[in-house]
């Protein structure tokens, strides 16, 4: 049975630690307004969450996550907002402010909360003009924010005791320097914990909103009445999916070194599917195939389009990829293919078998 469950107290505390379902709900707040500003808090478990705009190939190395075993390994969640990508783990507490369009504004609510971290004993803490919060010379909040017809939000991270060694090398694509791609790059700084506890932090954003807006009021919501929200379900299931997590990255090319060719096969994949490949080096350049015959460089191109073409319907990953170099006689590639890619793409993004 759907819930009428309604969002109108001015601070909504988040008791659920899913991610997909605290993002669903953020995007919920942004669509079903309350008739003032409104304040969202919650953690997550361990999740690397990318911005709208990037790209996940770019942006993780997907091998080494692929390596690790399921109970160890951070999920991955693509955001509804642009930004960089950032790392959530319980030492993570997340805030996220809303207002009317035409009255928002980003220092607005990272104002509120950098008086907040004061108020609760945080020394040494400015905000810069990308509008994220350093300690000295290290990050403790980054920022985002979206905006729609009438409602816009922003939202950050603020790291209060975060394993931050956990994902050092995680954000490191081992394929960056093969990549060309467009879309938003994740500006990295050097980070660190603001030691200082979660229930002052929160009690410090309740008074710094009183003050701010001359409202009060924190309502608590239970993981299981979060799914009993029929949007917040289906949001939950757009962040799982694969036309979310791949096709909403922006056109990029991935240039496939041939080790026994002069030149480069170059892979252009646009919505997350194949859109064509060619090849890059020397027009003269050819090797023998195995039955002895010379095979140029925008044959390999044309035969590797081919096969990628026969695999179907397929999204671009590392898998696909691996097995369409395979069928092309190119497994040296497929093998390099695998160590800058990974290949369990589907396991490592969580994305929904429904």
């Amino acid at each position: 049975m759907a819930s009428r469950l309604t969002f109108k107290s001015p601070i909504v505390l988040s008791l659920s630690r899913n991610p997909y379902l605290n993002l669903s709900l953020e995007d919920h707040l942004l669509r079903n307004p309350a008739q003032h500003p409104q304040l969202l808090i919650y953690k997550n478990v361990p999740t690397i969450v990318i911005g709208r705009n990037q790209n996940p190939f770019v942006e993780l190395n997907l091998p080494l996550l692929s390596s690790l075993a399921p109970s160890q390994r951070p999920l991955v969640v693509r955001r509804r907002s642009g930004g960089g990508a950032v790392f959530h783990d319980l030492g993570n507490m997340n805030y996220c402010g809303y207002l009317p369009r035409d009255e928002f504004q980003r220092a607005t609510f990272v104002g509120l909360v950098h008086k907040a971290l004061v108020r609760a004993g945080a020394d040494d803490v400015f905000v810069n003009d990308r509008y994220d919060i350093f300690k000295g010379d290290k990050k403790v909040s980054g920022s985002a924010f979206k905006m729609v017809k009438d409602r816009a939000y922003g939202h950050g991270t603020l790291l209060l005791d975060a394993d931050v060694g956990r994902i050092r090398g995680l954000l490191r694509s081992p394929a960056r320097d093969w990549l060309t791609a467009k879309g938003v790059e994740s500006v990295r700084s050097p980070v660190v914990n603001l030691k200082i506890h979660e229930q002052d932090v929160i009690k410090c954003l309740e008074e710094e909103f009183e003050a701010k807006f001359g409202i009060k009021g924190v309502q608590t919501v239970e993981e299981d009445e979060l799914k009993a929200i029929p949007s917040i379900i289906e949001g939950r299931q757009e962040l799982q999916s694969r036309d979310w997590l791949l096709a909403q990255s922006p056109r990029f090319s991935l240039r496939i070194p041939l080790r026994n060719f002069s030149g480069s096969l170059v892979v252009e994949v646009f919505k997350g599917m194949v859109e064509k490949v060619n090849y890059e080096g020397p027009k003269d350049s050819s090797e023998l195939d195995e039955e002895g015959i010379p095979v140029d460089g925008p044959t390999l191109a044309s035969v590797l389009f081919e096969n990628i073409a026969t695999i179907g319907n397929s999204f671009f990953d590392g898998h696909m990829l691996q097995t369409a170099l395979l069928c092309s006689g190119l497994e040296e590639e497929s093998h390099w293919v695998q160590s800058v890619l990974g290949d369990k793409i589907d396991e490592v993004l969580g994305i929904s078998k429904l």
